[in-house]
């Protein structure tokens, strides 16, 4: 993973404030897994979930949560979706 991805990747997770959210975290993460044919339109880039719906995407996560911000939606839970050339351990 490079350094841009763990930062990304760490700024996520700094994003997400359950406690603030209706959907706990670990439905957030179960959506996220069982709607990944949606998330697949999605590829390479940064979603942003708000109760079971997406509210943003953008490549770049900063963006993201600019644009996350503009629309007022509180702390989302943020996936990053693999691209079609990522490999998934």
């Amino acid at each position: 993973m490079e350094a841009r991805e763990e930062i990304q990747e760490q700024k996520s997770v700094e994003a997400l404030d359950a406690a603030s959210e209706p959907m706990e975290y670990a439905e957030q993460l179960a959506w996220s897994r069982a709607l990944a044919d949606e998330l697949a339109h999605y590829r390479g880039e940064f979603v942003a979930l708000t109760d079971a719906r997406i509210v943003a995407h953008n490549a770049d996560f900063l963006a993201l949560m600019a644009e996350v911000e503009r629309l007022g939606t509180g702390r989302p839970y943020i996936v990053s979706v693999p691209s079609a050339d990522d490999v998934v351990l």
